[in-house]
C-alpha cells in the first residue's frame, strides 16, 4: 500500500525558497563538514608521524578552508546569541 504525500511521515526535503527545513539541511551540511575536518586531522597525525612535512602542510590548507565553510554555515544555522 503506497502512502499518499499528506500521509507521509517524514515530508520530502523542503529547500530555501520556502524556508521550512532548509536550516535542518545546513545542520546536516555543517555536520559533514566536522566529519571531513576529523579525518583531514587524523590524515594530517599520520603525515607528521612519518615525516611527511609537504603532505601535513597541504592539509593545513584544506582544514582551514573546511573550517572557514563551517563557520559561514554555521552563522546560518545558529541564531545569534
Amino acid at each position: 500500500m503506497r502512502m499518499s504525500e499528506e500521509e507521509t511521515v517524514v515530508p520530502d526535503t523542503l529547500t530555501a525558497e520556502n524556508g521550512i527545513g532548509y536550516p535542518m539541511e545546513k545542520a546536516d551540511h555543517a555536520m559533514g563538514l566536522e566529519l571531513q575536518i576529523v579525518e583531514l586531522v587524523e590524515q594530517q597525525a599520520r603525515a607528521r608521524v612519518q615525516h611527511r612535512d609537504k603532505d601535513a602542510e597541504q592539509f593545513d590548507a584544506e582544514i582551514a578552508q573546511l573550517r572557514a565553510e563551517l563557520a559561514a554555515t554555521s552563522e546560518v544555522v545558529l541564531p545569534p546569541s
